[in-house]
């Protein structure tokens, strides 16, 4: 096995398979994990219709697929639990040199991001391995597993559960904690020049407990984060601040106090230049977002 090009990709901990079955496998697999990967279990996790028996939450869209994958140890552990991301379609050209497919792929750019976003203080969810597969063709597919976060629900789902479960007053309490915590994420991630490109309710996950304090919040799905040019950043803070906003819509429990609390915060923490304008500008865009789900949601059968 050989390293890839660190001088080039910076991941001096990603290997590469010798060439096998006419493609290259290149791969990382954190130290703690190595155990429940036995020699193929890449192939097996490139070919789905080889593992889907023990999938499930499975999502297929554009070329991608998501699902919740139990791995099992190849000796003496206990099964570890998973989110798999299987592009079998990346957008990389054919005639780029081998490292530059790797270093572009999706799970390569992901795993990269969130070694980024965990660097800046972020909780992430932990990577436990990536790999990418190029094909003798040239053509490049790429995964990564990431681990299931225990005892949490996404805000977007625990808002409401909240909102049933706790008195009034408790509720507040709880809730004005969790946008809190939201805003001061994305602060620190716009602070450090990262836009996420994909902040909705969503990605955010507390923990499943109402009964502790608030705590930490985990942010997940960083494949389209970016670090523009400074000229362009005020362009992707919209984007988020605006994604954010947009995906409080129709939350049971949410209320309009809520989104001016996040950008109080945030504001508090950032300081972005023109902050009135911002808000402005945030506030068009969050209609456009909602005029388009209307449209959308117009075309959908009945």
């Amino acid at each position: 096995m050989r390293p890839i090009a660190t001088e080039m990709i910076d991941l001096p901990e990603w290997k590469c398979h010798a060439l096998h079955q006419n493609h290259h496998v290149f791969y990382w697999i954190s130290p703690r994990w190595t155990t429940m990967f036995a020699p193929g279990r890449f192939d097996t996790l490139f070919d789905p219709d080889l593992s889907q028996s023990c999938w499930d939450r499975i999502h297929r869209k554009q070329g991608r697929l998501t699902a919740r994958v139990q791995l099992e140890p190849t000796k003496g552990a206990n099964s570890l639990v998973c989110y798999l991301k299987h592009h079998d379609r990346e957008r990389v050209p054919r005639n780029f040199p081998l490292e530059s497919k790797v270093f572009r792929s999706a799970a390569a750019t992901e795993w990269r991001h969130l070694e980024s976003a965990r660097r800046l203080g972020l909780t992430v969810p932990e990577s436990v391995a990536a790999a990418v597969r190029v094909k003798a063709d040239g053509g490049v597919q790429s995964l990564l597993l990431i681990r299931e976060i225990d005892e949490a629900l996404a805000v977007h789902e625990a808002i409401p559960r909240a909102f049933e479960l706790l008195d009034y007053a408790s509720f507040l309490v709880w809730k004005q904690n969790v946008v809190r915590r939201m805003a001061e994420m994305t602060a620190l991630l716009h602070r450090a020049g990262w836009f996420h490109q994909d902040l909705y309710l969503c990605h955010f996950f507390v923990s499943h407990s109402l009964d502790s304090p608030v705590g930490h919040l985990t942010l997940i799905d960083f494949q389209r984060m970016i670090q523009p040019s400074s000229i362009t950043r005020w362009r992707y803070r919209i984007k988020d601040l605006a994604q954010w906003r947009f995906s409080t819509q129709g939350v049971v429990g949410v209320e309009e106090r809520d989104r001016r609390l996040f950008w109080r915060v945030y504001r508090e923490c950032c300081q972005p230049p023109a902050a009135s304008l911002t808000a402005t500008l945030v506030s068009v865009k969050t209609h456009r977002y909602l005029c388009h789900h209307r449209k959308h949601q117009a075309t959908l059968p009945s």
